[in-house]
């Protein structure tokens, strides 16, 4: 069977070039094109095709925003950036791709590229059967839910790499609830559910009814990225300072628990049951911002003896004091887990070594999947490349010989980012998302730039001089000192330079058209 392609370009001579590059391969089938980002995601979504070749400049979406919106819904296609910018690759690769084309590359390389990629597909089978996955599978059909032919085909189903748990899921054969008790036997991961409740033992005050709790805070679930929970079916219930409580669909995953320490600042994860129907609606009431409305205190009637007065103030007062213990327990236990898990982003290292030191303390190596905070600062050695990855989903990307400080990181109330960072070397590339909330600044030795929803470089030399170029949204660059007043906005397509400290920031100019290399 060929590799389905869907081409993503502005440029039509681009989209039919490959086309007509194509054609001739039995084992390359483009099935769609896309003109727009907007219309590449669309159609992905719609075509689910083995292999998204696309440019990252197009009206409406860029091919970054798009890779990074399909990687969790699409993740078995492969992703193949054919741009001319410059600083692509190493944002493509972080964003999920496997490869970076430039467009200036030989056509029979090209097609020698897109081979090899969907070769590597073709080799990725599913794994056999691990001795637990066996005794999940005898479990469904010791319980009549699979006969033994529809756990075979069950069996071949699975995509590459997937495991049978994650294929149950995936395909919905049997009810979800069911599959979650299974599920909660064979693995000995408690069951539990996270549908909303009404309280046997509180009871509101004015009308009689019982209070409705439900087993995930919002506050909480946000720890974690939405799209994370989402990809891997899993929400937070609990954190505090030494174990946090994560409920997951597929409690057979052992990778994920893993993964969401790491992220916690390897907090010791338990890990809970849950179905994934329950999971699905539990993120998206755990994501939805809330929105406090006061409520007016109940009127106490008098009453006409003392006895009678004295004991709904006594009970107002006691529900006012037990909620007073909850708000400061509430506040002891999550208040500084919460603030301390969001203030963090996670290290990617491409090549070469990279060291972050810790305030004014000496400089360590560290690897991929390391977890720098506000205060730390991170360089990477000659040769190196790496990636920082907020909690956001914010990506900046250093080229080798850059040093970066994280002067300021902590989410906002709705999720988005505050930084600051301080750049005192090298180059980095940032794609921030779009949240209109969003805070983000790079200040340099001679330049202050702040952006919402952008993709900027910026580049610091030897004499501290900056470079601030912008390939989507706008820039706001100001020099500092004396020349903290002056400023320009940098829109897409466009750079300035601020020369020395206390120096106004160059006239916006067009960027200069450099290509880079392909590395597989």
């Amino acid at each position: 069977m060929p590799t389905r392609v869907l081409v993503a370009d502005d440029h039509l001579a681009i989209r039919e070039g490959i086309r007509s590059l194509l054609a001739p391969d039995d084992e390359l089938l483009v099935v769609g094109e896309a003109a727009d980002g907007v219309q590449a995601s669309r159609m992905a979504l719609e075509l689910k095709p083995d292999l998204i070749l696309l440019d990252n400049s197009m009206p409406g979406k860029t091919g970054l925003e798009v890779a990074r919106e399909l990687k969790p819904l699409l993740p078995d296609a492969s992703i193949v950036f054919l741009t001319l910018d410059p600083g692509i690759r190493d944002l493509a690769l972080a964003v999920g791709a496997v490869a970076h084309i430039s467009k200036d590359t030989a056509p029979q390389e090209t097609l020698r590229i897109l081979r090899q990629v969907a070769l590597s597909r073709a080799q990725a089978k599913p794994a056999e059967l691990t001795p637990i996955e066996r005794t999940l599978a005898g479990a469904l059909v010791a319980e009549h839910l699979f006969t033994n032919d529809q756990m075979a085909r069950l069996v071949a189903s699975r995509q590459a790499r997937e495991s049978l748990a994650a294929a149950l899921i995936r395909t919905g054969l049997i009810p979800d609830a069911r599959a979650a008790q299974v599920l909660a036997r064979v693995s000995g991961r408690p069951l539990v559910t996270l549908t909303p409740h009404h309280d046997t033992g509180v009871v509101r005050l004015a009308r009689g009814r019982r209070s409705l709790i439900d087993p995930v805070d919002p506050t909480v679930a946000a720890q974690l990225a939405k799209r994370l929970c989402e990809q891997r079916h899993v929400v937070l219930l609990a954190i505090g300072r030494s174990e946090a409580t994560l409920a997951m669909a597929n409690p057979l995953d052992d990778q994920t628990p893993n993964d969401v320490s790491a992220l916690l600042g390897n907090v010791p994860v338990t890990v809970v049951t849950a179905s994934a129907g329950e999971i699905a609606a539990a993120i998206a009431r755990g994501f939805v911002a809330p929105n406090p409305k006061i409520a007016p205190m109940p009127v106490v009637e008098r009453a006409a003896s003392n006895e009678r007065a004295r004991r709904p103030l006594l009970l107002i007062a006691a529900v006012l004091a037990a909620l007073l213990l909850f708000i400061t327990g509430a506040g002891v236990i999550l208040g500084p887990a919460a603030s301390a898990v969001q203030a963090r982003a996670n290290v990617t290292i491409f090549q070469g070594n990279v060291d972050v030191r810790t305030g004014n303390g000496g400089y360590a190596p560290v690897g991929t999947g390391s977890v720098v905070r506000q205060g730390d600062t991170i360089r990477t050695r000659p040769a190196a490349n790496a990636a920082l990855t907020f909690f956001d989903e914010s990506v900046v990307v250093l080229e080798p010989g850059t040093e970066l400080e994280i002067i300021e990181l902590r989410a906002l109330s709705n999720g988005a980012i505050a930084a600051t960072l301080r750049q005192t070397a090298g180059t980095t590339w940032h794609v921030v998302t779009h949240q209109s909330s969003t805070r983000y600044a790079v200040n340099t030795p001679t330049a202050s730039a702040s952006v919402t929803g952008t993709a900027f470089t910026v580049h610091v030399d030897a004499t501290g001089a900056t470079t601030i170029s912008t390939t989507e949204g706008a820039v706001d660059v100001r020099g500092v000192d004396g020349a903290a007043n002056a400023n320009i906005s940098v829109t897409a397509g466009l750079m300035t330079t601020v020369a020395t400290k206390g120096a106004a920031p160059s006239a916006s100019a067009a960027l200069a058209q450099t290509t880079v290399s392909f590395v597989l």
